[in-house]
């Protein structure tokens, strides 16, 4: 170490001047590679994203496929409660829109609830950190002399 070897006094101990330099370099270093470690992290997350668009698309294209059958669904729904329960086809399609409208409005609700409680977490997370490493530096720099 080059800082040990110019600053060793004849008891052999460093000075805690130079203790506190070399402690103030190697946190500064450590935090540049934590700082390097999460622009890595935000490239890895990119190009995962980048590579997963066609699986995505297929997601996608599934999950249309299936909102446009809900119509057929409820049709069908609509006819069966009319065969079954010899309702008449408004009675039976009320009924089955009405159940639709209500499954629908919950999924809504509870979705949205939830999306919006997970989604604060990680802004909140990643501020702090963010704050947190510019404090960590701008210390360490003024205690660099």
């Amino acid at each position: 170490m080059k800082i040990a070897s110019e600053h060793k006094s004849q008891s052999g101990r460093l000075p805690p001047s130079a203790v506190a330099k070399s402690i103030g370099d190697v946190s500064s270093d450590v935090l540049m590679l934590i700082e390097l470690q999460l622009k890595l992290l935000k490239l890895d997350s990119a190009e995962t994203l980048k590579r997963s668009y066609f699986a995505l698309s297929l997601l996608g294209i599934g999950i249309l496929v299936l909102i446009a059958s809900l119509p057929v669904a409820m049709i069908v729904a609509g006819y069966a409660l009319h065969e079954l329960f010899e309702l008449s086809l408004a009675t039976s399609f009320g009924i089955s829109l009405i159940v639709g409208l209500i499954s629908g409005i919950m999924f809504v609700l509870i979705g949205w609830r939830k999306l919006s409680r997970s989604t604060n977490v990680f802004a909140r997370s990643k501020e702090e950190f963010f704050d947190n490493v510019a404090w960590l530096k701008s210390t360490l720099k003024r205690q660099k002399i």
